[in-house]
């Protein structure tokens, strides 16, 4: 498997808005389902529709958030 790098003005429109930074390709990512929170102790997995703003939370910036790829797209990502 091979990683192909894009200029950055090769990188389509993301969302409507035009490619930025890493965040917004996570938020996206976040914003579709592909990750959710990870469930502490007191909650379960945490979606967009939960907390739209969760991703861009200063919680998130600090790295204090884990994240999991929806069970749906890890056979297809070949993760476990």
């Amino acid at each position: 498997m091979s990683i192909r790098v894009l200029a950055l003005s090769d990188i389509p429109v993301i969302d409507g808005k035009p490619y930025c930074n890493l965040i917004d390709l996570g938020h996206f990512v976040y914003k579709i389902g592909l990750i959710s929170k990870l469930p502490d102790e007191y909650q379960n997995f945490t979606f967009y529709t939960d907390d739209p703003d969760l991703f861009y939370s200063q919680q998130n910036r600090n790295n204090e958030l884990t994240w999991s790829v929806h069970p749906s797209y890890r056979k297809y990502l070949n993760i476990s």
